[in-house]
């Protein structure tokens, strides 16, 4: 059975790149464009591991991590953040984030 990935990515080119990377690895991949929709989709089927970019419209990455994990099926599920802002590599541990 393959691992499931939810990616979250506002930019459409980024979005479907990262998809395919992900899938050409063997991941089953589910693609969200916002954090709202992501949230959705990880509470209709939990994933293996969360995708996120960070600066997004409607919910933030950050604001949607922050939801997942007080979420009971959705806590301990580890996240990588996906940003383009340097910054906020350095802080991606306090933002709960696993990776950057």
């Amino acid at each position: 059975m393959k691992k499931r990935v939810l990616l979250a990515e506002d930019d459409p080119d980024t979005r479907v790149l990262l998809s395919l990377v992900l899938a050409e690895q063997g991941y089953d991949v589910a693609a969200a464009r916002d954090g709202v929709e992501a949230l959705a989709l990880a509470e209709q089927d939990v994933p293996d591991l969360i995708v996120m970019d960070q600066m997004m419209p409607r919910m933030t990455g950050t604001d949607c991590l922050t939801m997942m994990r007080a979420h009971p099926r959705l806590g301990r599920v580890p996240a990588v953040m996906v940003t383009a802002a340097a910054g906020l590599v350095h802080g991606a541990e306090q933002l709960r984030f696993d990776a950057v």
